[in-house]
């Protein structure tokens, strides 16, 4: 909304995907998560929190040199364990506090270096 305007001024409307004012919606979206965090997700993929929240902590670690990420979850998250395979991390043995922890699963996922 622009500054003069008030919640009575705007509309909403339904309109098909393929609507010029939808793609354009998009591709405005698409360019704020790359100016947001560096990079740009699969088109005509929406992203999640969640998906946002997996690419910035791998876009942090290949800053800070990281060849890989290493992440944990419980047998109770299967919504992590779907996010997790989904993003192509690999399912590990437990390391550190979770090796004798059986309702953790351990996740891995080697980084590809960036241009």
């Amino acid at each position: 909304m622009a500054i003069n305007e008030t919640a009575s001024d705007v509309v909403l409307r339904v309109v098909r995907w393929d609507d010029p004012h939808a793609e354009e919606l998009r591709a405005a979206q698409r360019a704020d998560i790359v100016a947001r965090y560096g990079g740009d997700f699969e088109p005509g993929h929406r992203p999640t929190a969640a998906d946002i929240a997996v690419f910035v902590v791998e876009t942090r670690a290949r800053e800070r040199g990281a060849t890989r990420v290493r992440l944990e979850t419980g047998t109770r998250q299967p919504e992590a364990v779907r996010l997790y395979e989904g993003a192509g991390y690999r399912l590990i043995p437990n390391f550190g506090d979770y090796v004798d922890a059986p309702a953790s699963l351990c996740f891995e996922r080697i980084l590809e270096a960036t241009e």
